[in-house]
């Protein structure tokens, strides 16, 4: 852990901070150490911040708390819960507290001052995504030696699209850094970032809702989980320096992913196959969030976080469903038609049927009008292209279909119930299991990209040369 300030770090790294923390209006101050990492932060303190002894209890919960590092680095810790404290005498208290996040570069003490011009930030792969090279190396030969070679940066152009659901741009931004030592090494450092700016300053909180958005969205052309690497939230304009003053913010990521900064990925859409039509995905991607927020979220869960297959295997399955029950909302029948006649069957039963039995009928009644699993997988698999269910299921036929249909309907029985009874499809193997859960997976992927602007038939094909379709390979 460095003792460098919080702001040259990203959120991919440990580190921890020497300095006086307070709360805010308060005087007194507490010696302690900030620690972060992308799992979790924690202050410890060498003193309380009571003036005297108070025993409790209860949870102390602070809002906000001040502090100063001794490198002169100013903090705003949000949302500080007391994990342990220890009272000591003689000696001194001490205390553990988890933080939820903290902002760099300021103080705040309500929700009031959270407002901000912008958010610009950088997450793992945008770079490599991106793909600018802004780098080009020339070099002069002498008898087919090297005689001279010549670095030549060009600034790279930068997209910028509106987003008109929430009247703000999405603006790419880069930095390019310069580093010699000694004359023996010199190295050429580019980043690229994305800044969200509204029309007009808005709240923290919707800013974080919204870069979470645009991930997701990052993460469904990369075929990948992606983590934040830096957030600066923009503030007031500072006439002195002629630009906006900001606040670095750190927050918990909660996991970790591998990847290789400086290895060119393969991955699913490349930025290059989707900047003419930019402001259009994006716009859809906003547009559609309170249909598949939770279908985005199941289906992009498995990248950062690891779960026993039978729990993957059901969420997977979950994800199609709830998608059919979103976009399609089909009935049995109509539903005014439904309400007036179950009502009936409602107050007959409440007349004439044993109470025991009511909340069983009524429950039934509740979903009577919703299409079964089994039906709602069916029409769903009807919507696909017939090269598209070749290459997921092996086959394009009646036969293949029922059959996948059938084995996840049984099995997401079984492990609901347990109860293998009359279940003749169920997929016993961990290894089978798995597989089915990796071709869900691949149709929920092209669901999504339909819904968004992209043809079945580009997609099918980025799909067959994605490393992580390969294992079709291994089981047809």
């Amino acid at each position: 852990m460095s003792d460098v300030k919080a702001e040259k770090h990203d959120l991919e790294d440990k580190f921890k901070i020497k300095g006086l923390w307070w709360l805010p209006d308060s005087d007194k101050k507490v010696a302690g150490f900030l620690y972060y990492s992308s799992e979790k932060i924690e202050l410890e303190l060498n003193g309380s911040f009571n003036e005297q002894f108070i025993h409790t209890h209860e949870v102390r919960v602070f809002e906000y708390i001040h502090g100063m590092s001794n490198k002169g680095e100013m903090f705003t810790l949000i949302k500080v819960m007391e994990r342990k404290s220890n009272i000591s005498y003689p000696g001194y208290d001490t205390g553990t507290y988890g933080v939820d996040k903290f902002i760099t570069g300021g103080y705040f003490k309500s929700e009031e001052e959270l407002y901000f011009n912008s958010i610009e930030f950088n997450t793992t792969h945008l770079t490599t995504w991106l793909q600018k090279q802004p780098f080009k190396t020339n070099y002069t030969l002498d008898k087919n030696r090297v005689k001279e070679r010549h670095m030549i940066y060009t600034p790279p152009e930068k997209f910028e699209v509106d987003i008109s659901l929430i009247n703000a741009k999405i603006k790419e931004s880069y930095i390019a850094n310069f580093s010699r030592t000694l004359n023996v090494n010199e190295e050429w450092n580019f980043t690229s970032y994305l800044e969200l700016v509204p029309r007009e300053n808005k709240h923290s909180g919707w800013f974080l809702e919204n870069i979470k958005k645009i991930k997701d969205l990052l993460s469904l052309f990369v075929g990948n989980g992606i983590n934040f690497k830096s957030i600066k939230f923009k503030g007031p304009y500072d006439a002195e320096w002629d630009t906006r003053k900001t606040f670095s913010l750190f927050i918990t990521q909660g996991y970790s992913i591998n990847y290789d900064k400086d290895k060119r990925e393969n991955y699913l859409i490349e930025y290059k196959e989707a900047k003419d039509s930019l402001g259009k995905l994006f716009n859809n991607w906003f547009e559609k969030q309170d249909k598949l927020e939770t279908i985005i979220n199941l289906h992009l869960s498995k990248f950062y976080k690891e779960s026993y297959i039978e729990t993957t295997f059901l969420e997977s399955v979950q994800t199609l469903e709830i998608y059919h029950r979103k976009v399609y909302n089909t009935k049995y029948f109509d539903e005014e038609l439904y309400t007036e006649h179950s009502s009936k069957v409602i107050d007959y039963i409440a007349s004439n049927i044993p109470e025991e039995l009511h909340e069983r009928l009524f429950g039934l009644l509740e979903h009577g009008n919703e299409y079964s699993l089994n039906k709602r997988l069916k029409e769903l698999l009807n919507k696909f292209q017939p090269s598209t269910l070749q290459f997921i299921l092996g086959k394009d036929n009646s036969k293949s279909k029922k059959r996948f249909v059938n084995q996840l309907v049984d099995t997401r029985n079984y492990l609901t119930h347990y109860e293998l009874g009359s279940k003749k499809n169920v997929l016993m193997k961990g290894e089978d299991k798995y597989y089915a859960s990796e071709k869900i997976r691949l149709l929920v992927t092209i669901l999504l990209y339909k819904e968004i602007g992209f043809d079945e038939q580009s997609i099918l094909t980025k799909l067959k040369i994605f490393p992580n379709c390969w294992f079709l390979h291994s089981i047809k």
